[in-house]
Parts: C-alpha cells; structure tokens; sequence
C-alpha cells in the first residue's frame, strides 16, 4: 500500500511518503531440529504489516532534505521487483546493497547533477543507535542515461560484540534506447564480523546463506568484488527482464564461502488489462556444494504471481 501526499507553498514543496507491505507470516517448526537452522530464524519473521518506506521531505529549489525510512541513495537498481523480501534481484543487492536505509539524507540536483549524501541507521532496520552509517552518491542523470559513484562507510551493527562490516563503494550506470534499457552496477565489498568471539550459530538477526557471517581477522573485514548486468524490455503488454551477475570474495581458507558466486535472473510478465499483470520470476545460481547441516545446495528459484493495481 503506496501514498505520496505533497503540499505546495510558494518555491517550497512538503511531502510525505508512505509503503507498507502485507506479508504472509511462514511456519517456524521446521527450523527448530538443529542449532544451525535455529539461526537463521530471523530469515523468517516476516511481520504482516511491515513499514517499507515513510519518510518527509522538504524541498526548495535544487535542494532537499529526507528524514525516515527511505530508498537507500547508494547506487539504482532498474530492474522490476516482484516479492515484499527483495529477493528476485542481483547477488550484491540482495546480499551487500540495502534497498531500504533510515536516517537522514540531503541531495542537491542541479541540472543533470545528482548528489546525496546521508546519515542512516546502515542495517535492516534492527539495529541500536549505536551504530551508524554513512552512505553518498554523485552522479549525473538524464532522460536516456545515468552514470553514477556511491560509498558507504558503516561502523558496525548490534552492540559491541556483534559488530558486523558492511562498508562498500560502486558504479551504476544505465542507457536507454526505445523500449530497450541496459543497466550495470559494481562494487568493492567488505562484510564478516569483527571479532572471532562470537559464534555465529548465536546470529540472532537476519543471517547470510552464503556464509558473509564469518571472521577473517580481528578488526579485518572480508573483501570481494561483485557486479551485474541487466536488460530490460517494457513493452505494451509484456515486460521481459534478463541479469546476470558475479560475486569474487577473498578466500579464507572456509569452502563454503570461498567459491564465486553466480546467479542469473529471467523475468517475464504480461499485462491483462489495465490494472492486471502476471509475472514470473526464474532464478539459477551455485549449487551442487556441501552448505547448511551438510545438505548440497539447491540453487534454482521459481515465482509466479500476479498483481493487482488500484
């Protein structure tokens, strides 16, 4: 449920944005057998009403200010979303670039510059004041293309013995061409705790299945190099979504982590109507390896649904 409620006064504007998601809430009583399934509970506490984006801004001229829970500014993503979890887009959206930050933002866009910059509680929403992160974009934007560089620098999330990395600088760009739209990102990643004294089948907060949840070193993160490559068509009637990406993470001397990551996404959906759309969703990555309570991985995904607009 989407609202964007705006009010005009002389050369200043007001607005309230408002997205809350419906959620179907998951049965937990398979994830209970083992100390390593019982970690990733939080994977799976979906509340059924959840605040996705409320924020207000206020703007005058070339200049805004946004305060609350927003899109993140770090990097674009162009591709459609199907699913309230995010989970139908690239490796490093899903696993290193939040689409969802809280706290602060500036930005000052003249011309086809575009520049933000902000200071965000850095995690999923779950984590205490005493850690914060500081996320920045600049680039330059017109009809037909973007182009631009993001950093963010995050001093940790949870209290002092949990403090995860995730600090992480890229490029995005994006060229149209009629119906046609090729978008990239890139990114320099660091993730992993902090200190090897915490164990990580005690994660409480959500939890990475690829691993990401290790120590390397004291106060040394990991570090990879990931990137994507998409090519949206949007039609009429269909809209057809193509991706593939790669994720290259420092070796550690763990197997489970220590291997690139792959995954590749087609999208397909059909309009029926003017307020119907069918989707489905196929996702392909990594499988076959030894990962949690040393079961192989199975690396495909299917969705299909459909969506209603009002």
């Amino acid at each position: 449920l989407y609202g964007n409620y705006r009010v005009h006064s002389g050369n200043w504007v007001v607005s309230v944005e408002n997205e809350l998601f419906l959620n179907q809430r998951t049965d937990r009583n398979i994830l209970i057998d083992t100390q390593e399934r019982r970690s990733y509970l939080a994977n799976y506490e979906y509340d059924p009403l959840e605040l996705s984006r409320l924020n207000i801004a206020l703007r005058n001229g070339d200049w805004e200010m946004r305060a609350g829970r927003m899109w993140s500014p770090f990097g674009r993503y162009y591709s459609q979303l199907w699913t309230n979890q995010f989970l139908d887009a690239p490796f490093i959206r899903t696993e290193a670039i939040r689409f969802r930050e809280t706290g602060l933002m500036g930005r000052w866009d003249p011309g086809p510059w575009i520049v933000e910059d902000g200071i965000f509680n850095g995690h999923t929403g779950r984590d205490t004041n005493s850690s914060k992160a500081l996320v920045a974009r600049i680039g330059a934007e017109k009809q037909h293309w973007a182009l631009g560089c993001s950093v963010k620098a995050h001093d940790g999330s949870g209290s002092e013995d949990q403090k995860t990395y995730s600090n992480h600088a890229g490029i995005d760009a994006m060229v149209t061409q009629g119906k046609w739209r090729l978008s990239s990102e890139v990114i320099y990643d660091q993730y992993g705790l902090r200190r090897a004294t915490f164990d990580p089948l005690e994660i409480y907060w959500e939890k990475s299945i690829y691993f990401r949840d290790l120590n390397f070193a004291y106060s040394e993160p990991i570090t990879g190099v990931g990137y994507y490559v998409a090519v949206d068509y949007e039609g009429q009637a269909w809209l057809v979504s193509l991706s593939y990406g790669q994720f290259f993470p420092k070796t550690i001397g763990d197997p489970r982590h220590d291997r690139t990551q792959h995954r590749g996404i087609v999208k397909v959906a059909r309009s029926i109507g003017n307020h119907v759309q069918a989707y489905s969703v196929v996702m392909i990555e990594n499988e076959g390896y030894i990962a949690q309570v040393g079961l192989p991985r199975r690396g495909t995904v299917v969705l299909a649904g459909l969506q209603f607009n009002f």
